[in-house]
């Protein structure tokens, strides 16, 4: 790992990382220029870092990230929500390279976001509550929930997508397998035909009993 402090300024041109192929219709990452036979400077390995953190966290979701965003119909499109992950939530401490959860978004759409939206525990379960604000378009009250949660220790997300709709204004999501574990949560929203979606809202870091 690279040794930094955490007065150490992160590379100030991360959002130039990000190129769009006309060729494929897709958006690709790409790094600091690597010369061979050569060593590859501060920078350039803290960059690889965050690169590798970026991915790790953005690949545990993929399976989610393909259903709940309309921007990315193939697998190579991941690269975006990755340069995404990059340059808005990357931080890094005494502990090193870290996600931002807060800043995160699982999704993105011109839905009505979550409102008063929060989670709380109970043992091997996650109940998320918020408020239904589909008013004065009743038909939002049929948008369906995507319910989210992330486990770092263990890199495992696990997700429910339209079982609750908004009207509900409540769901409760089993996850066992985070006995014992601090989880990242989010909630959002999908319409009933699936076309639109909301901007997903980070809903706190609980742990599991």
């Amino acid at each position: 790992m690279s040794q930094l402090s955490e007065n150490t300024a992160l590379p100030n041109n991360r959002s130039n990382v990000v190129e769009y192929s006309s060729y494929d219709n897709t958006y690709h990452l790409r790094s600091f220029l690597l010369r061979k036979n050569r060593e590859p400077n501060a920078f350039q390995l803290v960059q690889q870092e965050m690169f590798s953190k970026a991915a790790e966290f953005v690949l545990s979701l993929s399976s989610l990230l393909l259903l709940s965003n309309r921007t990315i119909s193939q697998t190579a499109h991941l690269s975006f929500v990755m340069s995404y992950v990059y340059t808005k939530a990357i931080t890094y401490s005494s502990k090193g390279f870290s996600i931002n959860y807060p800043r995160v978004l699982i999704s993105h759409g011109n839905l009505p976001t979550a409102e008063k939206a929060v989670t709380k525990t109970s043992p091997g379960c996650i109940s998320f509550s918020w408020t239904n604000n589909a008013s004065p378009d009743l038909t939002r009250g049929f948008d369906k929930a995507i319910l989210v949660v992330y486990c770092e220790a263990l890199n495992k997300c696990i997700h429910i997508i339209g079982e609750t709709r908004r009207r509900d204004e409540e769901a409760l999501l089993e996850v066992p397998q985070f006995h014992g574990y601090e989880v990242q949560t989010w909630l959002s929203f999908i319409s009933a035909d699936k076309r639109n979606l909301a901007d997903s809202m980070h809903t706190g870091a609980l742990f599991i009993t």
